[in-house]
């Protein structure tokens, strides 16, 4: 609702200022140079990602990568522009008013259109100002819900310059080299609405991929019906919805682990959405691009290389994946006669090699159905155990050190505020929790965990002030404030910062600061030594599976030897 209400006051502002401030002459200039700038902003968009920003800031690369080129040409032309014509055409007050005003509200929706798909490129949640325009059903579709905006601005953006890449403006890609933004990308529109859906699935999955990470090793198709398909493959090939003449495409992928933000702390997790398949169709002699979503993956097992098959038949399964690199094989139903061009992957369109024939090697690649991945984890146990010092140099004796997510004790979700919440659990964010009287909480609104990647386990360090005292002291607090706190696993380069922190209070309020993409690098970003009497801190750790935890540090000075087994 607030993003339709700030789009419509945008929209009718700039209709009312074009048509009867500026008049007609003035908006039809500012409507060519919209056009303008959107035409080279997306020109530039993929050479500037790929060239420059996908290697500095992968996960905002896409988004940043289209809308500052665009709002930068459009300033700077639209300045160029009033040197150049420095002079008005006068026309009837209503001519400017009609005419005026609708040059402007064209401007406008070109305008709002590209920057809200530039937005939605951002690895934001999944509502943006209340606006929510995709969901995933329970069946693994992708509808679109009922709260559109009032005024498609992202359509009609979408359509437009799509139209003017495949003209004059057509941008020279280095992966297409030199065909259409709809043959590399298909919907513009639909694919920003598509980018961020991994909210629904997972959170902590990366919106990036970059070019060196990811690479396409083979293309095999077939008729479904001369395959030894599995039920579970049959009945995911049929729920596709494609009927008559059909072939099953599959495309086989390799991903590396390069720290370039494919990987999230050295799992993959990639959902469905985040993949499509780009063919061409030729129908009377004009050619048009078809975009299809995956109907499963085949994923290569870690222990005996053998391949399992994931169907995406529901809302929470995706491929997952702990130790690169990976092998996923992508299966798609597309109509006979379409030709496969482009595997879009996170945005990334990587072509796709000359198709072959293989039935046996198609089974091979999809994989067997059924059971759980190899790769896939079960949720920590709750507990954990710390050992007393080991050694005379200990000064400070560690307490409340346990294996859990929760914390210290559940608050509603109707009191979030600024926090953000999955599946009852805490993403992320930074808020003072109250206890409210009269809202209540129920099984319904209860928020008991700090939300966990699967393939890591939390460890929960507790801190209350009387230990806060002992470990800095009065004299050198100053000084330990700027070392960083940490715990210590039995691996070489086995270092593990804080990656928030929940403060509770006497009176039940809890103080609560979660980020897992940014740890805590000193004992200054937390409220260690700001604690009050009864207060309780606890330190949020995230460690990859199979590691024992075998020690507490707060910088090169104080050491405290704990023993804590980590399961896979």
């Amino acid at each position: 609702m607030i993003a339709n209400i700030l789009l419509a006051a945008y929209l009718i502002l700039m209709t009312y200022y074009w048509g009867m401030v500026q008049g007609a002459f003035s908006a039809l200039l500012h409507l060519v140079v919209t056009i303008i700038a959107g035409g080279l902003a997306l020109a530039l968009w993929q050479p500037l990602v790929l060239g420059f920003l996908i290697h500095r800031m992968p996960e905002y690369a896409w988004g940043v990568g289209l809308v500052g080129p665009f709002i930068l040409l459009l300033i700077g032309l639209r300045a160029g522009m009033d040197r150049l014509i420095r002079g008005n055409v006068q026309f009837a007050q209503w001519i400017n008013g009609v005419v005026g005003g609708f040059f402007g509200l064209m401007a406008a929706i070109l305008t709002s259109g590209l920057v809200l798909i530039g937005v939605q490129f951002l690895p934001l949640s999944d509502a943006i100002l209340g606006y929510i325009p995709l969901s995933v059903t329970e069946t693994g579709k992708v509808q679109r819900n009922s709260g559109a905006l009032w005024v498609a601005v992202t359509e009609h953006a979408s359509n437009a310059f799509t139209m003017l890449s495949g003209g004059s403006m057509a941008p020279g890609f280095p992966a297409a080299n030199g065909v259409s933004i709809e043959h590399n990308v298909g919907d513009l529109a639909l694919q920003s609405e598509l980018f961020h859906l991994r909210e629904q699935y997972d959170p902590h999955t990366s919106v990036a991929a970059h070019p060196a990470e990811v690479t396409v090793t083979q293309a095999v198709a077939s008729s479904p019906a001369s395959l030894n398909l599995s039920a579970v493959q049959s009945r995911a090939v049929d729920a596709a919805g494609v009927t008559g003449n059909r072939q099953l495409i599959i495309i086989d992928t390799k991903w590396q682990d390069d720290r370039r933000g494919t990987y999230i702390k050295g799992a993959l997790n990639l959902v469905p959405t985040q993949v499509r398949l780009i063919t061409r169709r030729t129908t009377g002699g004009s050619t048009q691009s078809v975009v299809h979503a995956p109907i499963g993956v085949g994923v290569r097992q870690v222990v005996d290389s053998t391949r399992q098959f994931v169907g995406f038949n529901d809302n929470t399964s995706f491929a997952r994946v702990t130790d690169p690199p990976a092998n996923l094989a992508f299966g798609f139903v597309v109509p006979d006669g379409e030709t496969p061009t482009f595997l879009l992957v996170r945005n990334l369109p990587l072509a796709v090699p000359e198709v072959k024939r293989g039935e046996a090697e198609m089974v091979a690649m999809l994989g067997r159905a059924g059971g759980t991945l190899l790769t896939s984890v079960d949720p920590p146990p709750n507990t954990g155990t710390v050992n007393p010092p080991q050694n005379g140099n200990t000064t400070v004796e560690v307490k409340g050190l346990a294996l859990t997510p929760e914390l210290p004790t559940p608050f509603s979700e109707n009191v979030r505020g600024n926090l953000r919440i999955t599946n009852k659990e805490v993403v992320s964010g930074t808020e003072n929790v109250k206890r409210i009287p009269g809202i209540p909480m129920t099984d319904a609104t209860r928020v008991s965990n700090i939300q966990v990647p699967p393939h890591l386990a939390s460890v929960r360090l507790k801190v209350d002030r009387q230990q806060a005292q002992s470990i800095f002291g009065r004299a050198i607090s100053a000084a330990r404030m700027v070392e960083p706190i940490f715990l210590m696993d039995s691996q070489t380069s086995g270092q593990h910062l804080p990656l928030g922190y929940v403060v509770l209070h006497p009176d039940g309020s809890m103080d609560i600061s979660i980020d897992l993409d940014t740890p805590l690098r000193s004992a200054r970003q937390t409220p260690i030594a700001k604690l009050n009497e009864g207060d309780e801190l606890y330190l949020y750790f995230m460690v990859p599976r199979g590691r024992k935890i075998v020690s507490f540090h707060l910088g090169s000075t104080v050491k405290q030897d704990v023993n804590l087994d980590i399961p896979k």
